[in-house]
């Protein structure tokens, strides 16, 4: 945005020079240049338009993509496509009058051409042209409802994570979720990813040091009461304990009424989620990448084998079978469509950890999914922040894809991390938030893109800390200033750079 803010002075510097020469005339060419700097967004996401082959007005809106804070709800969408719609309509309007005052009518063809000739000829006069009536205005589409989409990352309880929280022999994990609540609820609808499943105190709890992860209930009592509306369940790790963890875990968010998508009890139940929006009927669906099939062909979930009848309540894909995977979605879609819904957004559990930039394979299945119809694409796993796209298919359709979300809370701190070979990055994380519009004309449209930075603070618990762009980071909630600028740095350069 600096760099933006530059080159306008510069520019404006320059055209000052020219108003003290070149009198009314710079004057009026200045302006020109610099309007369209001043109301050129960021990131243009155009309509996508669920009426688009018959309403071409709905090609005109889109939205920002920016990193902002309390107030990212702002509706930027609207006035540009109905100014850009009025133009086009005023355009027309006095292509016609010009028509009509000199006589020539909008559609001439070669046979009234001819009979006008002959008129001539026989009666010396020329037989005027019925004139044309001017076309009825179309009236602009107005926004009729917003709704926002909010997503953080992995929630991973590594055993130093679990132990800072106890308290006489129970847990409470609410002080880790203090500072960043009020930022989860900005959102209408507020998703996290619970990496872990939820098991029995008496059962034991494990931080994958040893064993596989196995978590207290507490974990989903404090995202509830943060603003969490939806835990995402499809994940390498949602099979660590087993048939009953599997199972267990969705009982115990059940119980809580907190949303889950990405596992279920029974194979008749649905894939996917919908959840009604101020009016916006968004669907949700989760999937998580498989890690092959063993000797007796059976998928696997961090190398564990996934039982025939546990299978199929498991929503994930097999980056060798990626054909099941599209037809998989495709299916998805059309129900989603049959139950009304107006958006669709995938969250998937992808790509390689610790890596900075998105695969191959993510980029395809991507571009793929967008092809398909999918809205939107939020991705985690890699426990680090990847960058934010927007694509585009063949017929228009346009799609934003996050690669991935990093790490909302864990103990994967920089300095073992960085000793282990990787970049240290695993403190730092995202509220992504993303508007859906809906236009008086039934169409539907990406709105603004906006992401709130966040960083793990390591004290004697641990904390998520929002690094409000809005604020100074002498005003974020923590005392270690300088390392909270550096992951904030570090996420603008990772997602948006």
């Amino acid at each position: 945005m600096k760099n933006w803010v530059e080159a306008l002075r510069k520019r404006m510097l320059s055209l000052k020079t020219s108003l003290s020469t070149g009198g009314g005339l710079a004057l009026l060419v200045a302006c020109l240049l610099i309007l369209p700097l001043v109301f050129l967004p960021l990131h243009n996401l155009h309509r996508n338009s669920l009426q688009q082959a018959s309403k071409e007005v709905s090609n005109g809106a889109g939205g920002n993509a920016t990193a902002s804070g309390a107030n990212t709800k702002s509706t930027g969408t609207g006035p540009a496509a109905e100014n850009e719609e009025k133009q086009d309509t005023k355009s027309s309007s006095e292509k016609n009058d010009s028509s009509e005052a000199s006589g020539h009518p909008d559609n001439n063809d070669s046979s009234e051409t001819g009979d006008s000739s002959e008129a001539s000829t026989t009666s010396g006069t020329v037989t005027p042209m019925e004139p044309t009536t001017p076309p009825t205005p179309t009236t602009p589409p107005t926004l009729v409802s917003s709704a926002t989409l909010g997503a953080t990352g992995d929630i991973l309880l590594h055993m130093a994570v679990v132990n800072a929280f106890a308290a006489g022999g129970s847990y409470d994990f609410s002080r880790a979720f203090a500072a960043v609540a009020p930022y989860y609820q900005i959102a209408d609808l507020m998703v996290a990813n619970l990496e872990v499943p939820l098991v029995n105190p008496a059962d034991g709890y494990y931080g994958y040091s040893s064993n596989p992860f196995a978590s207290p209930d507490a974990i989903a009592i404090a995202l509830q009461n943060a603003g969490v509306d939806i835990c995402l369940t499809a994940n390498n790790h949602t099979y660590d304990a087993g048939h009953y963890g599997l199972i267990r875990t969705q009982q115990v968010l059940d119980n809580l009424g907190l949303g889950r998508v990405g596992t279920r009890m029974d194979a008749e139940a649905p894939t996917f989620l919908i959840r009604d929006v101020n009016g916006i009927r968004l669907g949700l669906a989760c999937y998580t990448y498989e890690t092959g099939a063993d000797e007796y062909a059976k998928k696997t979930l961090n190398g564990i084998p996934i039982p025939a009848e546990d299978a199929p309540l498991i929503c994930s894909f097999d980056y060798e079978h990626l054909e099941d995977f599209y037809a998989d979605v495709s299916a998805r879609l059309s129900e989603m469509e049959a139950n009304g819904c107006d958006a669709k957004v995938f969250f998937l559990h992808w790509g390689e950890e610790y890596e900075d930039y998105p695969n191959g394979l993510q980029q395809m299945i991507a571009q793929k999914l967008c092809d398909l119809g999918v809205d939107a694409i939020i991705g985690g796993h890699p426990h680090v922040l990847q960058r934010y796209s927007v694509l585009e298919s063949e017929n228009g359709h346009k799609m934003a894809v996050l690669y991935s979300t990093g790490n909302e809370l864990s103990n994967q701190r920089k300095e073992y991390m960085s000793a282990e070979g990787y970049s240290g990055d695993t403190e730092d994380g995202i509220i992504f938030l993303l508007r859906f519009d809906k236009w008086s004309d039934g169409s539907m449209t990406l709105g603004d893109v906006g992401a709130i930075p966040t960083w793990v603070e390591q004290t004697d618990i641990f904390r998520i800390i929002p690094l409000d762009p809005g604020k100074s980071p002498e005003e974020w909630p923590t005392a270690q200033t300088a390392l909270a600028q550096e992951s904030y740095q570090r996420t603008l350069s990772r997602v948006w750079g």
